[in-house]
């Protein structure tokens, strides 16, 4: 299935938060055998994605999950890649006095315009050399180095997302509910809960679009956000600030094709927004996640234990099959049916590493019988050495070609190799935290939020 995270969201940047990020998209990837899609805005500005980039292996089974499809990047409105996406944000970004950062992914200010410019240039020609000039000034590992390192490892990451069919995902061409759609829904389910906070909350949100105006100005999620930010802060404020959050990622699900929703009618779609909401408050009850901050300007300085992502890359299959629906429906079989999959995978690494042992002992085994017949006759014994050393080989040489070219092996040292891969593997999956990404419990809607 494909599915779209909203532990992903851009706001959701404290450590607890970017490591449950990064857990629900190795859960969904390696444990569930499904497709995660990011967002324009996850892709730029996300903290529990982008932080997976700031270590070069990581970066580079990245780039391997992209490829595959195993990640992808939903398409939106007139913007077809992430090149294209970026480069009109450096349009608009040019020229401004602001001391902003242009997103997270690309920690570079506004007010930096010759430094833009080279940016968009290396994606509009596809010329990295364009940024290593640059780079290259400074003194190698200096601050500035590692930065303009960063921005060219992550403008190769956008180039290559780009390039490769399976990295994107088609958006809607025609989206049902847009983010004022959605917030008006909202309103109305939360005004008739029977909460007095989340009354107040609707309340708060309904004045807000009234003073916001025009739709322009209410599909944008910042709109609302800097108007929450200049009021005081209070629960009601929080509450607000949640149900934005999630009518945004709601709004961003909407406009992704094929997506798995949690829910199919409107009904569903109650019992999901009440279900993420107390979920979400709970988080802030916990101190896992703060409002009434809004965003960071750029990727914030946290080191966490990442999970492993070669194996992410190594049991995924190339281009999988796609399933649409409600994501709860069947999920338990979906679950066996990968696993089934997983399992035969790491079974061929163990398969393949014995039958070559097999094979190995076999040809030793048949080596020291030649030997010995040698060894028997009046040819000299440094001669019998040199010839069983060469016969050796050949007879092992040819007949591992043999099974290799017959049914598809690789050879003895990858074989060993694949067998210690496949050992560790299913450590990391045994060990893998579970039951990180959401997944709806008709339970959950009915429970008391938790208070202070």
């Amino acid at each position: 299935m494909l599915v779209y995270l909203f532990e992903l969201d851009s706001v959701r940047n404290s450590k607890a938060e970017i490591i449950k990020g990064q857990q629900a998209l190795f859960e969904e990837i390696v444990m569930n055998g499904n497709q995660v899609v990011l967002s324009f805005n996850q892709l730029t500005d996300s903290e529990a994605f982008l932080s997976i980039l700031e270590n070069e292996e990581a970066y580079e089974e990245m780039i391997g999950l992209f490829r595959c499809g195993a990640l992808r990047v939903s398409q939106f409105g007139r913007f077809r890649t992430a090149s294209q996406y970026i480069q009109n944000a450096i349009d608009k970004c040019i020229g401004k006095d602001s001391d902003a950062f242009l997103f997270s992914g690309l920690p570079v200010k506004c007010t930096d315009t010759e430094l833009l410019t080279k940016i968009k240039d290396a994606l509009a020609f596809g010329d990295l050399t364009l940024l290593e000039e640059i780079r290259d000034k400074y003194p190698v590992g200096s601050t500035d180095w590692k930065r303009l390192e960063y921005i060219q490892r992550y403008i190769r990451m956008i180039l290559i997302l780009s390039m490769e069919k399976l990295a994107m995902n088609p958006g809607k061409e025609q989206i049902e509910y847009s983010f004022v759609d959605y917030m008006k829904e909202i309103i109305t389910i939360c005004e008739k809960e029977p909460d007095e906070q989340l009354n107040q909350g609707a309340k708060l949100l309904k004045e807000i679009s009234e003073n916001l105006g025009v739709d322009k100005l209410r599909n944008n999620r910042t709109n609302w956000i800097n108007y929450l930010n200049g009021l005081e802060a209070n629960e009601t404020i929080y509450i607000a600030e949640a149900m934005v959050d999630l009518c945004y990622n709601y709004t961003i699900e909407e406009s992704i094709s094929n997506v798995a929703r949690h829910f199919e009618d409107r009904e569903g779609f109650r019992r999901d927004l009440l279900n993420r909401f107390h979920q979400y408050w709970e988080e802030y009850c916990c101190k896992i996640h703060v409002f009434h901050k809004g965003d960071l300007e750029q990727i914030a300085d946290i080191q966490v234990k990442e999970p492993f992502w070669d194996t992410a890359v190594r049991l995924v299959d190339q281009n999988p099959p796609m399933y649409s629906g409600v994501y709860e429906t069947g999920y338990n079989k979906r679950k066996r049916e990968w696993k089934r999959v997983r399992s035969r995978k790491i079974g061929k690494w163990f398969a393949t590493a014995f039958l070559y042992i097999v094979i190995f002992c076999l040809v030793e085994q048949m080596m020291g019988t030649i030997e010995e017949s040698f060894l028997a006759t009046t040819v000299n014994i440094k001669l019998n050495g040199i010839v069983s050393a060469i016969l050796d080989t050949l007879c092992f040489g040819l007949l591992g070609s043999w099974v290799s070219e017959k049914f598809g092996l690789v050879d003895v040292l990858e074989s060993v190799k694949n067998l210690g891969t496949g050992i560790k593997d299913i450590y990391r999956i045994h060990f893998a935290p579970k039951q990180i990404a959401y997944r709806r419990d008709e339970l959950d809607g009915d429970r008391k939020r938790k208070q202070d």
